[in-house]
Order: C-alpha cells, then structure tokens, then sequence
C-alpha cells in the first residue's frame, strides 16, 4: 500500500492527551445564528462581501450577512429538490471570478432521486437573489439508490470544479460502483465548467483521459459516500472525509502535487481494514491518514484546515466532526506524519462546516437548526496597522502630532502588543515594541501616540520629524472584531486645530495582489493631495508601483517606490509630478510578498486641514453605492466625487432624498461618464439643481442622502466610485471639512454597527449620524452608549425616526452622559433593511469653539 503512514492516535483519544497535545486549542462553539431550517451546507462567495451561504436540505440557500439571517432566500428551489433523508440540496460552490461572473453551482437530488450538477446566475440588480429561472444543468447521474448521494462542490487552486458522488447506496456498495472506473459513482469528479465548453470540459491532465473505458471525469476512486472535503487555502492539499460502512470512519489527504488517480479502497477496504474478505487485495490503494471506530461515532463530516488569524493555536489544524457523536477531532502535519486529537464532545448534530472570507470556521447543527462560530478558549487574536502616527512639522508652521485609540469591545481582558517602526523616509528613530493591557469593554485614548510610545520606555527622540507605523497586535479577545485602534493626526490652526482620524485595518484584509485606487485628488491652489504608501509586512521589502490617472483616464506612471518591511513614505504633491491638477492614483505591488496599503491626503493650503482619503481595491464588484449624506447649509457644503474607473462609457444616475428641510421623496439626474473619467463637482447640490433635482431654492439648509449606479449602455452594473468632502470656509481663508465614501450595499450593517473613538471635552465634541438604506420603509435606530473609562452603559437612546432613504444626525450625542471617552453600539429596532451609522470628532467643546473642523469616524460591524 502506498501513502502516508496512518494516524494512530485518533483509535486511543479516549486514553487521555499526551504531554504533547496539551498544546491543542481547546474549541468553544458560539451560537451565531438561529432560525435555519435544516441546514447541509455552509459557504462563501469570496466577493469579498462578508455573506455566509447556507443550504437547507429542502431546496434554499439562505444568506447570513453581519451575524444576521436575511429573510428572503438566495435561491429557492424546493421545487426541483426530493428531500430528505440522505436526499435534497446537498451542495454549493462559488468559482474564482464569482463577483464578475455572477455565476454559481449546487449540486441536488431531483424528485427522481437522481443527482443534479447545475449552474445558477445572480443578476446585477438583486445581489441578494439569484434567478431560479436561470438554470443550466451540466451533469445529472442516475442514483440507483436512495441513499450515498455525496452532493459537496469545491473549486479547487486549479479553477476546476471537484465534485463528490457515493457509491449509489444501499449497503457494502452491490453495485462494486467504487471500483468501477466506467461509471461516475463512488468517485471524485473534476471538470472545466467556466471555460466555454458545453455542457462542461474535461481538463486534459485528469488521470484516465486517456484511458478506454474509463470514465475521463474521474479525478480519483474508491469513496463510499465522501461528505465534505476541502482544499488547504495555504497549501492546495485536499482532505476527504468518506463515510464509513459498519465500523469505521475515514479521512484522506491528497497533496497539492498529486496527479489525481488514486484509489481509496472502497468497497475492497473500510479504513485500513479489508471489508470484501473475497477480494482484499490491497496493493495499490492509497491508506487514510485517519480513522476512528464507531465507539467514537458513526458519520464523519468533513472540515477544513484553519487558516485564520484570530486564533493561532488553531493554524494548521484539519478540524472534522461526526455526525452522530457531536465529537469534533483535529488533525496537523507534523513533518511526515500527522498527529490528532480530540478537541470537543459537543451536543450537537453537525452536518457540516463552513469557512468565511477571512478563513474563520463555522459549523451547522441540523438538530437545533443553528450555525456556530468556533473558537479557541484561549481567546482570538487581531493584528491592525495604524499606517502613521507623527510629531513632525508640516507645512507653513504646522507640527502634526496623532492620538491613537484602542478598543476592546469584548468579555475578555486582552493585551496589546505595539510594535514601532520609524519611517526612514522622515528620518525618524527610536523603534521598538511594547505592550498594554486592555480590558473588557475598555477604549483607551492616548492624545499623543508617540509621548504614550516615548512613557514605555522607546526612545524616540523629542526634536526633528518623528513618525511611523505602528504595528497592534490583540491577544486573548473573546473575538477577534471584538478589537479596534484608530489614529486622529491633528496640527494647530485657527482657533484650534484641524486634521483627519483613519482607522487601522487588520492586516489580513490588506492586499498582497491587484491593484488599489485613491480617488478625489487635486493639486491646485486651494488644496494639494499627498499618497501615503505602506509596507504592511514584518520582514520582506517590496516595490509598489504607482500610475497617476487623469480625470480623462489618461495614466500617468510615476517613479517605483521601494519600502522595507513596515516602513511608511509620503509622495507630497503627488500629482505635481504628473502634471495634473486633478485626478487618481493606482497602486499595485511590483515586487515582493507582503501586504500594503495606501491611501491619499487632499490638505486645505490655508488651514492645513487635511481628509483622509482611504485606498479601493479595483475590480469590486459593480452595484449601488450609497452616499451617507450631502449637504448644504450656511456653514457647510459638500463636494461630490464621482468615478467610473472602467473601461466603458456609463450612466450615472444619482438619486437624492432630502432629509433636514424636509421629508422628500427621490429626485434622480443623470450624467454620462467616459472611461476611467472622474469627476469633482464643488457645489454637490447645486449640481444636482442645475440637472433638474427638485430640492429647492439655494438658502435654506439641506442634507440627505445619495445613491449612485453606474450602467454601461445594455442596463449592466458598473463598478464605480463615489465620495464627498464637506466642509466649512474658515474666516481667515481656506476651508475645514472631512472627506467620505460612499457605500456599497455590501458594507452596511444588517443589525447592529459600533462607533468608536467619541470624545467630549474641553477640546473635542462629536456627533451620531445613521442612514436609513431602504427606499420603502422606515426604521428606527437605537445607539447605546459605553464609557470607555470603565466599560459600562451609560445610556441607552433611540435617533429620529428615519423616513426611507432618510438621514439624521444626534449632535453632541454624549451630553448629559457625564462621559468624555466612549463607544457605542447601534441596532436597528424597527425596520428590515440594512443601515449605515458613522461618528464625526469635531474640534471645539461648542459649536462656537476651536475651528470645528470635523474627522470623519466610519463604523464597524
């Protein structure tokens, strides 16, 4: 026999752990959703847009969104399905591309009892709802029985589609299907289904392609009913978990390297043992790298290799579960053999499990009709790159300095660990790491970042231009969203000071391919924009390239920018050196493995005020972008920007629904935009008013959101961009404001949203404003304030009611809380559709104070 040498402890877990594994994680399942109807299956797009896909055996695909189960189903087609048993819709897979295509598969019984492989399409108008009406079928099987129906879709590293079928049913597999390589059944299948074939291909390098007689689907043989496998997102190695007969279950690791081909046993072998005693010839056939009896349990149900970042005791660990027992195991590489262990007795009837964008596991159990989070007791961990923070002098006087804040929105004391890294390109010094303690419910507010670095003993020097990364690493979370951090740089202006807040994303969601986009830049006399650039990484160096782009789409490249790992530069006046008084800018990486960042600056020349123009990663997928609010009153105005960043002419429609005058109904305009055009419009109002919006006469006070599409001519979404920049004229000249994006219906919030870094004090106030993002219905929104001094409620408080598509803004919102630090948690309490909160940190105690120059504070889900 060939293969890897089987895993024996998994036969003795109930002896005890060896000193060895006393180093597994210990599991903690947490009740994440309930209301599921029996739930089979569990996936995600990798559109990046945070939804889980459930199954439910009897024919819907259900979308968890932000913790929440959206009410209509994804697709619904019980119709089709027969159901149950070891019969219904069994599978789901989504291709690499999914956000583009908008094409994805499932795999189901049909009221014949026969397997189904078919492909399903989203249209661009209803991300949420595919068309049941749109289905192509690419495979149907004859099942001879009712039961060993596998049903799991994986696309693999190839691109190619793997699907899992039983031996037909019955019992010991009559039909010797497993070992017949002239049908389909008992076998894992791998075709092209996104090429231009028809109905699929079959890739030339499968195993028996070439083979007379022998099935070319076949990628690999000898599975009695495999229920659930997945590839390493790391690695590319697969692990299949086939379901036993009598006494033994079974899983089986295929390399990256393989060819396909193998053969596992079935029906001449169950686990490592014969089970046809007539024909046990064992030569050839390829061993598991695990069973366990069924004293342990009856059904195996396949996992997947944890490969997130909130819990790193459990990087690397296979985890797999079984049906019956509830028991959940865990397998890991260990030089040439693998070790295993059981982590957790559950009560539970786990029929699946499921991995999020990120890589965090989840877990359906068909007996309570719920979805689990797991977790490793030892508590989560985040890793957030705060991408500045200064003491530096800047232009015509100012000294920027920045104060951080760090959040701990959890159960569980965490520690942070910060790591310094001075930026070379400011000449700084004085690196290093430290740490903090951060407890429970706790935001702490450092009002000078690197005086709190310089008080931990790092020696940065007083003099000079100080700055750089730094690097917050979050242990010991009760979850890993649990943590925030966020930097607000500021310098002296006017009557107070001016400067914009950015929040520090977590390192994982950064990109280490693809290109990125900073919209809204302008070098003129009023203002000048700089692009700040980030080496994300601990340890390589990488080159980031970086193309200037005109208003009219023309690219400009600019010189390569080399960065160690975890150094900050700053291109000042960036699109000077292009020649361009307005314009974008794309970044992508050149050289080298590690993430980046990027983002832009656009700095006021009379006041110093600068907005934070955050990086979008090109190629998102195309919908509706929602604008949080416009606005138009004696003090302040906003700018719009707009950008179609394709290679298509679109329509723009922009629809308005006023809010502070009062309660409108929409008004939509239009404008045509040429490929890669951007457009920045002064007066955002005005604008609409000159192309017929009906929003009233310029003097009163306006504010109300905006929701912008982009079509090419046959009707199809575009993805584009859309911001705005409000501010206020300051009396000795210049402006103050803040900059903010719009939405796409992805990233808002479902049921509840958080807000941090809120200040009330002798220098800083802040206001509470939320969105409303249904056309059709209102909804209520209720916003629950914590001292982030102790962690503790302090009050509990509704907004205005708000109309469809309507704004609204709680100023001051801590008055009469008594708090000076807080967060605080938003939920909408009345209502179905999504919402958008976000903070703004005004300077001044009073709107008659300071420069009340605001820092925009988006929220977090």
């Amino acid at each position: 026999m060939k293969g890897p040498v089987p895993l024996v402890a998994l036969l003795v877990l109930g002896a005890g752990l060896s000193a060895e594994a006393q180093t597994w994680p210990r599991l903690v399942l947490d009740r994440a959703v309930s209301g599921i109807s029996q739930p089979i299956g569990l996936a995600n797009a990798g559109d990046s847009s945070g939804r889980m896909f459930v199954l439910q055996q009897t024919g819907q695909v259900r979308i968890v969104r932000n913790g929440a189960l959206v009410s209509t189903p994804f697709l619904d087609i019980a119709a089709k399905v027969s159901c149950c048993s070891e019969r219904g819709l069994l599978g789901i897979a989504f291709p690499p591309g999914f956000a583009a295509s908008r094409r994805f598969y499932v795999n189901y019984t049909d009221r014949n009892g026969n397997t189904v492989v078919a492909r399903y399409r989203v249209p661009q108008a209803t991300p949420d709802v595919a068309d049941a009406t749109s289905e192509q079928i690419l495979l149907s099987v004859t099942q001879p029985f009712a039961n060993h129906n596998g049903g799991h879709l994986a696309f693999g590293p190839d691109g190619y589609l793997y699907i899992g079928l039983g031996d037909g049913g019955s019992g010991g597999d009559p039909q010797n299907n497993a070992q017949n390589r002239a049908v389909l059944l008992g076998k894992m299948l791998r075709i092209d289904v996104e090429g231009s074939f028809t109905p699929y291909g079959v890739p030339s390098t499968n195993p028996f392609v070439t083979i007379p007689g022998v099935r070319p689907e076949i990628w690999a043989y000898g599975l009695r009913n495999p229920w659930r496998y997945s590839f390493d997102r790391e690695t590319g190695d697969l692990y299949i978990a086939d379901v036993g007969q009598s006494l033994y279950e079974e899983v089986n690791f295929q390399s990256a390297s393989s060819r396909g081909g193998e053969n596992y046993g079935w029906r001449i072998t169950e686990g490592l043992h014969c089970y046809n005693a007539a024909n046990c010839q064992m030569g050839g056939l390829v061993n598991p790298v695990v069973e366990y009896s069924h004293s342990l349990g009856c059904s195996v149900t396949g996992g997947y290799v944890y490969r997130g970042r909130s819990y790193p005791r459990l990087r690397g660990i296979y985890l797999f579960a079984d049906y019956c027992s509830g028991r959940i195991f865990g397998i890991r590489q260990a030089g040439d053999r693998f070790e295993g262990q059981e982590l957790l007795d559950s009560p539970y009837t786990i029929t699946t499990f499921g991995e999020d964008e990120s890589g965090e596991l989840w877990l359906a159990d068909s007996g309570g009709n719920a979805l689990y989070r797991v977790r490793d007791d030892a508590g989560a961990s985040a890793t957030r790159l705060v991408p500045v923070v200064l003491d530096a002098p800047g232009r015509f006087g100012a000294r920027f300095t920045s104060e951080l804040v760090l959040a701990n929105r959890g159960t569980t004391l965490a520690n942070v660990t910060a790591t310094y890294v001075p930026s070379t390109a400011l000449g700084a010094s004085g690196g290093g790491t430290v740490s903090e303690t951060l407890p429970a419910g706790r935001q702490l507010v450092f009002t000078d970042a690197l005086a709190w670095l310089r008080g931990k003993g790092l020696q940065i020097p007083t003099s000079g231009s100080q700055g750089g990364t730094l690097r917050l690493v979050f242990d010991g979370l009760s979850s890993a969203d649990a943590a925030y951090a966020a930097a607000r740089t500021t310098t002296a202006s006017g009557a107070g000071r001016a400067g914009l807040s950015y929040e520090a994303p977590r390192v994982e969601t950064l990109p280490t391919t693809g290109a990125v986009r900073i919209f809204g830049l302008r070098g003129t006399g009023a203002d000048r924009s700089n692009l700040a650039l980030v080496n994300a990484g601990t340890s390589g160096e990488i080159t980031l390239r970086v193309v200037a782009v005109g208003p009219d789409g023309a690219e400009k490249p600019l010189p390569d920018v080399r960065l160690a790992a975890g150094q900050f530069t700053q291109l000042n006046d960036v699109l000077a050196e292009a020649t361009l008084f307005e314009g974008s800018v794309r970044v992508s990486r050149a050289s080298g493995t590690e993430p980046f960042l990027a983002y832009g600056v656009v700095n006021d020349n009379a006041t110093g005020d600068g907005s934070f123009i955050a990086q979008v990663a090109e190629g998102r997928a195309a919908g509706t972008l929602l604008l949080p609010v416009l606005v138009e009153t004696a003090t302040f105005e906003s700018e719009l920007v707009l950008a179609n960043p394709s290679t298509k002419r679109v329509t723009a429609t922009l629809t308005y629904v006023e809010s502070l005058a009062r309660a409108g109904a929409p008004t939509s305009v239009t404008e045509n935009l040429a490929p890669g055009q951007q457009l920045i419009v002064p007066s955002a109002l005005d604008y609409l008013r000159a192309r017929g919006a009906a929003i009233g006469t310029r003097g009163e006070s306006y504010a109300g959101t905006l929701r912008v599409t982009l079509q090419e001519s046959g009707g199809a979404l575009v993805e584009g961009f859309a911001g705005a920049r409000t501010a206020a004229v300051s009396t000795a000249g210049g402006r103050y404001g803040l900059f903010y994006p719009a939405l796409a219906e992805t990233e808002t919030a479902a049921t509840e949203a958080w807000v941090y870094g809120l200040r009330q004090d002798s220098a800083v106030r802040s206001n509470l404003a939320g969105l409303n993002t249904a056309g059709s219905t209102a909804s209520t929104l209720r916003y629950e304030i914590f001292d982030g001094a102790t962690g503790q409620s302090v009050a509990t408080r509704e907004m205005p009611s708000l109309l469809p598509a309507g704004w609204t803004q709680v100023n001051s919102v801590l008055t009469g809380t008594g708090v000076q630090n807080a967060y605080v948690k938003v939920t909408r309490v009345s209502g179905s559709q999504p919402f958008v909160v976000y903070g703004v940190v005004n300077d001044g105690a009073t709107n008659v104070e300071g420069t009340s120059d605001g820092s925009y504070v988006g929220m977090s889900r």
